[in-house]
């Protein structure tokens, strides 16, 4: 038996071109090696029937690339391009790892003869230290544990469980992330300058958006002209009452109220500088009520908490 010339000229083994690992056009790129190899032979024999020669060269090439693209297969490109800095929208929200095993994973269904275990175990290693997402600890815990402005998943939570909790979290996220000695630094300083500052946890004081400090009030009103407070005391400029100052403070409220203690809202003063009862209903204007620790008349706005100096917070 003798080839005849074909028609047109086969320049490399069958599948080369169409099926060598990470070379596969888009019509072949959900075929193995051996369907796009015998797919592609049935085609040269379909385009020129004489060329029975070439299953010679089908067979050499399922031996010498087929069973090779275990090795030969590109799993390293396959890594770089979609986990890398540069990553497609398909895993940009996948952590480095993730996306490390979903590209695994599909370069397995693809191809079920192909084996990037390796390679992925490798670039988990080396490549997924400069890939993860851009990470700042401190700020990290400064968003999430800070004494005064926490999302709601770690409120009842003291400021070092929130930094345990969060140092978990990451590493959880992104198991090449360390942020330890972030965590350590910010338990000892910012944890506890918490238990230091903030409001008493007694319902005596409020925190003044404005003195930024928590205020103690007495019953004497400093709203005219002329009002003087006594020694130790300052007129706090939005409820125009003589107080005492304690530790600093950040309030949960806007600039023209403040958090109150007993109702938990923000409140803000209607007259300033007057005094009301409290046990007297019908002090106070109708939609208004009687703070029963600044003694006067107020319009309650949104929940809050006060930020108190001990943890948990209420």
């Amino acid at each position: 038996m003798f080839c005849l010339p074909l028609v047109y000229p086969i320049t490399s083994l069958p599948g080369q071109a169409e099926c060598a690992a990470g070379h596969q056009p888009s019509w072949n790129k959900n075929l193995t090696c051996e369907e796009c190899v015998k797919k592609v032979d049935k085609e040269i024999h379909a385009r020129e029937p004489d060329a029975a020669c070439e299953d010679k060269e089908a067979k050499a090439f399922l031996k010498s690339n087929c069973e090779a693209s275990a090795n030969t297969f590109n799993c390293k490109h396959s890594f770089e391009a979609e986990c890398g800095t540069q990553r497609p929208p398909w895993t940009a929200n996948l952590t480095c790892d993730e996306c490390v095993r979903t590209i695994d994973s599909d370069i397995r269904r693809r191809d079920p003869t192909a084996n990037c275990d390796e390679a992925a175990r490798v670039f988990v290693k080396d490549g997924c230290k400069d890939t993860p997402r851009s990470l700042d600890c401190k700020k990290e815990f400064e968003m999430e544990c800070n004494n005064t402005a926490r999302p709601d998943w770690n409120k009842n939570l003291t400021c070092e469980e929130c930094v345990k909790a969060l140092d978990e979290a990451i590493h959880k996220r992104d198991p090449t992330a360390s942020c330890d000695k972030e965590a350590r630094v910010f338990d000892k300083t910012e944890c506890k300058k918490a238990h230091s500052d903030g409001c008493k946890n007694d319902a005596s004081e409020y925190c003044c958006p404005d003195a930024k400090h928590c205020l103690t009030p007495t019953e004497k009103t400093c709203g005219e002209a002329g009002d003087k407070c006594a020694a130790g005391e300052v007129c706090c400029p939005l409820t125009k009452l003589c107080v005492t100052a304690g530790a600093a403070c950040v309030s949960p409220c806007p600039a023209t109220s403040y958090c109150c203690p007993h109702a938990l809202k923000c409140l803000t003063p209607t007259n300033p500088g007057t005094l009301c009862d409290p046990s007297d209903k019908t002090a106070c204007k109708t939609g208004e009520l009687c703070c029963p620790l600044t003694k006067e008349c107020v319009i309650a706005g949104s929940d809050c908490k006060p930020p108190l100096a001990q943890l948990p917070w209420l």
